[in-house]
């Protein structure tokens, strides 16, 4: 089946906060790697490209990405939004804390960019 394909629409540009992004998105892989948790068997496989092309800096936003990817992209970023920003759980380590605050801004812009292309 052929996926309606939207700009990914974001980008990561924070020197500043790059190996909290780097983490975390390995951990976007890690916590998607039962592909039985999926309709689609190669959904994983396919969002676990999505994450090593934004990594390698191959994914721009204004590459096309699938939409069913770029919409549990965005629930993987707003999660850890809520973890480590809105529920203030690490006010002792201030680099998660500006992690969560830079995904949580991400992920209003894609929010907002995934209704505007549906």
């Amino acid at each position: 089946m052929t996926q309606k394909q939207i700009p990914f629409g974001i980008s990561f540009r924070s020197k500043k906060l790059e190996q909290y992004i780097g983490s975390e998105l390995m951990n976007f892989i890690e916590c998607s790697n039962n592909p039985d948790e999926f309709d689609e068997p190669d959904f994983a496989e396919r969002y676990h490209a999505l994450i090593h092309g934004i990594l390698g800096g191959k994914i721009k936003p204004s590459t096309p990405v699938d939409l069913d990817l770029v919409k549990f992209f965005y629930s993987d970023l707003d999660n850890r939004a809520q973890i480590d920003y809105r529920e203030d759980h690490w006010e002792d380590d201030p680099e998660i804390t500006a992690g969560g605050e830079y995904f949580h801004r991400l992920s209003g812009k894609l929010k907002a960019h995934i209704k505007a292309h549906q």
